[in-house]
C-alpha cells in the first residue's frame, strides 16, 4: 500500500486574508443594496426663485421608477435641485426634467437615463452614479491596506526562511506598488481637491487609470538617481577596463528611463485634434504608464531582494558547497572574481567547522570554454588543494557551460552521492551581484540552496547588477509577458471606457 501523502495545511494568514476580502466584499454589497433603492439626482441651478412643486418630472415608465420628492439643496456653494426616486422593478427608463420660468413657460433641463439593477439598486447612467457608491472608495483603500499587510507578512516570512525565489520579486513588486498607490492617492487628492470626493464611478475610474502616471511620477526621481549612480560607475568602469557596450549599461538605462518618462509626459500634454485621437492617445498613455510602472517595480523589488539575499546569514549546517565557475586566466588559473568565490566558500567552511565541527564537501562547477586550457572545475580544484583542502573533500562537476547547468549538473552529482537528497543542506558561492539569480536557478532545477556572497570591485557591481536584472527578466519572460499583458489590458480597457 502506498504511503499517504502529507496533507498541505493552509497557512493561517491565507485564511485571515481570504476572510477579510470576502467580508469586505459582502459589507460593500450589503451597504449598496441597503442604500441603492432610493436615489437622489442633484442638478445645479442658476436660480431657485420658483416653487419646487412646480417642477415637472416625466418618468417614462413609472412601473420601474417612481418620483418621491422634489426639493432644493446646496452643494459646493451651488443652489441645486434635488429629485429623489424609488425603484419598483428591474429595467431601464428615462426622466425628463423641466423647470418653470418667470414668464410661466417651462425650460427643459435634461433627460436622465436610469437602470434599476438587481436588488432594486438605481444606477444613473447620465452621471455614472448610484446610492451607496460612496462606500466603494473607502473599501478600495481598506482592500489595498489588507493586501499590504498580507504581502508584507508573506515577504517577511520568505526572507526570514531564506526563500529567495523569483516569486519574492513579484511579491515585493506588488507590495511596493500598493504602497505607492497610497502615495499616489495623496498626490491625486492634492491635485484635484476639493472637486474630487470619489462619490461616483467617473471619479474613481479617473484615479485608477491615472495611477500609472502618478506612480511613475513618484518613482521617477528614484530611478533617475539610481541611473545616475550607475552611469557614474560606468565612467569608472570604462577607465579601468576599456570601452565596451556592456560597460555602458548604466548610461543606456539612464537614457531609457528619461525617454520613457518623456514619452508619457508628451502624451499627457498632447493637443488633441478630435475625440478619436484623444481616445487613442489616452489609451496609449495609460498602457505606457503602467508598463513603465511594471518595470520600475520589478527593478526596485529586484534591487531590494538582491541586497537582502546577499546579507542573509546561512546556518552552519552545510553538507555541500557548490562554487559557480566563470572565465579563467590564460594560464588556466582562476580570475580574481573566481578566486573570491572560492575564498568565500573556504572561509564559510572554516567558520562552520570552528562552530560545529561539521565538514563541507566542495563542488567546483564549470566546464572548459573554447579559450580555456583546462575546465573551470579543475582550475578551482587545484586552487582549493593549494589552500589546504583535502582532495577527498572536493567533488568536481566539469560539464556545465552556464549557471543553469552549474546548478542542474551539481544537483545531479550530489544526488548520486546521497541516499536522501531532501535531507542534504546545500550552499552555493558566487559573486554578490549574482547571488539572487543563483537562488532562482537553484529553485528552477528543484534544489533548495543558500547563497554565499563573494565581494567584487565597487565600480563593477552596479553594471553587473543591471546585466543580472536583464538576465532575470529574460529567464522569466513568459511570466512577465502574461502579467504585463494582463495589467496593461485591464487598465487600457478602463481608460477606453473612461475616455
Amino acid at each position: 500500500m502506498p504511503k499517504d501523502k502529507k496533507r498541505k495545511h493552509i497557512k493561517p494568514r491565507f485564511i485571515v486574508f481570504a476572510a477579510s476580502i470576502v467580508s469586505l466584499f459582502i459589507f460593500a454589497l450589503v451597504y449598496i443594496i441597503s442604500q441603492g433603492s432610493v436615489y437622489t439626482t442633484v442638478i445645479p441651478l442658476g436660480q431657485t426663485d420658483f416653487d419646487p412643486n412646480d417642477v415637472i418630472v416625466k418618468v417614462a415608465d413609472e412601473n420601474i421608477l417612481e418620483l418621491q420628492s422634489v426639493g432644493f439643496t446646496v452643494e459646493d456653494d451651488f443652489d441645486c435641485l434635488a429629485l429623489t426616486y424609488k425603484s419598483k422593478s428591474m429595467g431601464k427608463t428615462t426622466a425628463e426634467v423641466s423647470i418653470p420660468l418667470p414668464d410661466k413657460t417651462y425650460f427643459k433641463l435634461n433627460t436622465f437615463e436610469y437602470y434599476v439593477l438587481p436588488f432594486g439598486v438605481i444606477f444613473d447612467d447620465t452621471t455614472n452614479d448610484f446610492s451607496g457608491c460612496e462606500v466603494l472608495f473607502p473599501c478600495f483603500i481598506i482592500y489595498v491596506m489588507i493586501h499590504i499587510i498580507f504581502f508584507g507578512i508573506s515577504f517577511y516570512k520568505k526572507v526570514s526562511s531564506g526563500t529567495f525565489t523569483y516569486s519574492l520579486v513579484a511579491l515585493g513588486g506588488a507590495l511596493f506598488y500598493l504602497i505607492g498607490t497610497i502615495f499616489s492617492l495623496v498626490l491625486f487628492s492634492f491635485i484635484f481637491t476639493p472637486s474630487f470626493e470619489f462619490h461616483n464611478l467617473d471619479e474613481i475610474m479617473l484615479f485608477f487609470v491615472s495611477n500609472g502616471f502618478l506612480f511613475s511620477s513618484i518613482v521617477f526621481p528614484i530611478l533617475v538617481a539610481m541611473a545616475i549612480a550607475v552611469s557614474l560607475s560606468n565612467i569608472w568602469l570604462v577607465k579601468r577596463e576599456g570601452f565596451r557596450l556592456f560597460n555602458m549599461l548604466g548610461v543606456l538605462s539612464f537614457l531609457v528611463i528619461i525617454f520613457s518618462f518623456a514619452a508619457i509626459q508628451s502624451m499627457l500634454f498632447h493637443d488633441y485634434s478630435g475625440e478619436a485621437e484623444f481616445k487613442v492617445t489616452f489609451v496609449l498613455f495609460t498602457a505606457f504608464s503602467y508598463t513603465f510602472c511594471y518595470f520600475a517595480n520589478m527593478l526596485i523589488s529586484t534591487i531590494i531582494c538582491s541586497i537582502i539575499s546577499v546579507g542573509y546569514k546561512i546556518p552552519h549546517n552545510v553538507d555541500y558547497t557548490i562554487i559557480l565557475g566563470c572565465s579563467l586566466l590564460g594560464d588556466g588559473s582562476p580570475t580574481p572574481i573566481l578566486r573570491n568565490r572560492i575564498d568565500r566558500a573556504v572561509e564559510f567552511a572554516k567558520e562552520q567547522f570552528a562552530d560545529t565541527g561539521k565538514q563541507t564537501v566542495f563542488v567546483p562547477s564549470g566546464g572548459q570554454g573554447s579559450d580555456e586550457v583546462i575546465s573551470e572545475a579543475e582550475s578551482m580544484k587545484r586552487y582549493l588543494i593549494a589552500q589546504g583542502i583535502p582532495e577527498e573533500q572536493i567533488l568536481i562537476e566539469d560539464k556545465s557551460v552556464n549557471t543553469y547547468q552549474n546548478m542542474l549538473f551539481s544537483k545531479n552529482l550530489i544526488e548520486s552521492k546521497t541516499k536522501d537528497f531532501s535531507k542534504v543542506n546545500i550552499a552555493f558561492s558566487t559573486t554578490n551581484y549574482h547571488v539572487f539569480r543563483g537562488y532562482t536557478l537553484a529553485e528552477k532545477v528543484g534544489m533548495k540552496a543558500h547563497g554565499l556572497s563573494a565581494k567584487t570591485k565597487l565600480y563593477f557591481y552596479p553594471n553587473a547588477f543591471i546585466r543580472e536584472f536583464i538576465g532575470l527578466l529574460v529567464s522569466e519572460r513568459r511570466k512577465h509577458i502574461i502579467y504585463l499583458a494582463a495589467t496593461v489590458l485591464i487598465y487600457s480597457v478602463l481608460a477606453l471606457i473612461f475616455a
